[in-house]
């Protein structure tokens, strides 16, 4: 979503189906499932590098967590909420609003998985309780570098997507990545 703006992902949404312009014009979506909730959450700050989420979009995710205490939840959204350990890439994150938003997921114990993007790296892990994964990008990749700071070093690695399936009272399946081996 980040890469795209807002206006490229509304622009989707005959292939996504209606996303919610809402807080702060924030661009979310939390279609009904019967037994899930997978919620998508903005976390573009138009025109900047880094992500923000701001008091009017945690409000919109804790009335929509509130709403979905009886089914599994899996968030989705394009900056980490929290450090992965890489400075270039951290710098980008979420900050402070990383941590808020850790305040109000752990008042809820139905949130199965995290899914983000923004690292260009395969990366897996728990945060807070909370699993999360987030892979290689579609574009460019992000070498595994604990030092760089300031600029974003690229890799020459193959670019990835992935899908996840759910098969019922299991949860996410298989998430393949393409392409599943160098091209």
């Amino acid at each position: 979503m980040h890469h795209f703006g807002k206006n490229g992902l509304i622009a989707c949404r005959r292939l996504a189906g209606p996303f919610a312009a809402g807080a702060a014009g924030a661009v979310s979506k939390l279609p009904g499932y019967a037994m899930l909730s997978p919620m998508m959450l903005d976390t573009v700050e138009e025109g900047k590098g880094w992500g923000s989420y701001c008091k009017k979009r945690l409000a919109w995710l804790r009335d929509a967590l509130a709403k979905s205490q009886d089914r599994k939840v899996y968030l989705f959204m394009h900056h980490p909420p929290f450090d992965v350990g890489m400075p270039c890439v951290d710098r980008l994150g979420l900050g402070s609003d990383g941590q808020h938003m850790g305040e109000v997921l752990a008042d809820y114990n139905n949130i199965r998985h995290l899914f983000f993007g923004h690292v260009h790296r395969p990366i897996a892990g728990s945060w807070r309780g909370i699993p999360y994964t987030t892979l290689r990008g579609t574009n460019h990749q992000v070498p595994l570098d604990f030092n760089a700071v300031e600029v974003v070093p690229k890799s020459h690695e193959p670019p990835a997507y992935a899908l996840v399936l759910w098969f019922g009272d299991i949860g996410p399946g298989e998430k393949e990545q393409w392409p599943s081996r160098p091209v």
